[in-house]
């Protein structure tokens, strides 16, 4: 595992598990999954894909035979938008795999990886912020799973009547069926609040690392001409053909960034538009939700949001702090 790899390894961890990516296929220095084990996982991954789509389809259903109750349907289209977007993610990755092979593959490249403790640290950092956040969503995930099993079980304890906000051809009055139903609803939210966040943040780890080796690169150019002095005397070969060595090398490592955002984009550019364009209906159905709620929820809601946002801004102001006071600018 190289050092620029290590932001998107806990991501990855969590992807292959819930089955939206796939295991590793052998590199030159990584052996990878064996083809037995590339097979299963795969069957694995369009496994979850299609069990997805069926709920998007069961929300589907659901939403149509209740277009008349406004409370129900806005309840029923959240969480199709949600699976919406989740399976757009899926579907980028499944069709887009390979892509997303050799982009794990160029977190390798000596040019991500440039020796040097001052890089070390840079990209230590970054992997670090990475895994910070991704536990963060995760941690939220496991919540809204916990959450979302535990209130129907606890309705139907109270000898309540639960009905599930997504259609299905089996009577879940009977506990065994309810019990079933509950189980699957439990799993789908698992692949929707872990599966499905993982993958914002995994894409939003590979940009950090770009950003990471944007900050690598200006260093490099500030200092190419003592560098390339050093290196010169070093190597005693003359100072022109050193530099001219250095600057391809910084021009290179460039044109590699370049490459990984526009791939980025070309991979995930779709699922991102599907979220953005879901996003609105989503908080209207949210915002509906809301009105119907308690003052003391709705102001839980705003003061939670508030904190996240506070922290959130608090961890970008320190960022910008510090990079000034390095005279980091690029």
């Amino acid at each position: 595992m190289s050092m620029a790899s290590s932001c998107v390894v806990p991501h990855l961890k969590i992807l292959r598990r819930v089955g939206f990516i796939g295991l590793q296929p052998p590199r030159p220095n990584a052996p990878g999954a064996s083809p037995r084990a590339r097979r299963l996982h795969n069957f694995y991954c369009w496994f979850t894909l299609v069990g997805t789509s069926f709920h998007v389809l069961q929300h589907l259903i659901c939403a149509y035979q209740g277009r008349h109750d406004v409370a129900g349907l806005s309840r029923t289209l959240y969480e199709m938008f949600s699976f919406c977007t989740c399976v757009s993610k899926q579907v980028a990755i499944r069709v887009h795999q390979r892509r997303v092979d050799l982009l794990l593959a160029a977190l390798d490249d000596p040019l991500y990886n440039q020796p040097g403790e001052r890089f070390a640290r840079m990209m230590r950092e970054t992997a670090k912020g990475a895994k910070m956040i991704m536990r963060t969503f995760y941690s939220c995930g496991v919540c809204t799973v916990t959450l979302w099993l535990t209130f129907p079980v606890v309705h139907r304890l109270k000898g309540n009547y639960v009905e599930f906000p997504f259609w299905t051809f089996v009577d879940y009055t009977e506990p065994k069926m309810f019990a079933l139903v509950a189980l699957h609803s439990a799993y789908m939210t698992a692949l929707l609040s872990m599966g499905n966040t993982t993958t914002d943040v995994f894409i939003g780890s590979l940009l950090y690392q770009c950003t990471t080796q944007l900050r690598i690169l200006r260093i490099n150019f500030e200092s190419l001409t003592e560098r390339a002095r050093k290196l010169s005397e070093e190597l005693n070969e003359s100072y022109e053909t050193t530099l001219r060595k250095l600057l391809v090398e910084c021009i290179q490592h460039f044109q590699k960034i370049a490459d990984m955002t526009e791939e980025i984009l070309a991979v995930f550019g779709e699922a991102i538009l599907v979220l953005f364009g879901v996003g609105a209906w989503m908080m209207c159905t949210a915002a509906y939700t809301l009105i119907s709620v308690s003052n003391l929820a709705y102001c839980s809601c705003l003061r939670n949001a508030l904190m996240i946002d506070d922290f959130a801004r608090s961890r970008h102001h320190a960022k910008l702090f510090s990079t000034a006071r390095e005279g980091k600018y690029f």
